[in-house]
């Protein structure tokens, strides 16, 4: 069985948080937790790469698996009072 890896993007709106597949353009999700959007993402990928076999069109294969890490750092600007 072959395995194939796609990065997925999660972001805050006010519905909640959307889930999207950069590499599968209109793979896109929305869930009320960050958690469900992870759990989702699996199902969200074969949904749209089924729809694809279902076209007749190519599955995209994404060449590098970019790593994304958020760090928080003190803000450098001094307090003023």
């Amino acid at each position: 069985m072959k395995y194939l890896t796609y990065t997925i993007q999660i972001q805050p709106s006010a519905e909640g948080y959307i889930t999207r597949v950069p590499a599968l353009p209109g793979c896109v999700a929305i869930a009320c937790t960050y958690e469900q959007c992870v759990l989702i993402a699996y199902e969200l990928i074969d949904r749209c790469l089924s729809r694809l076999v279902l076209r007749g069109q190519p599955i995209p294969i994404e060449p590098e698996h970019p790593r994304a890490l958020a760090i928080t750092v003190p803000d450098p600007l001094p307090v003023i009072c």
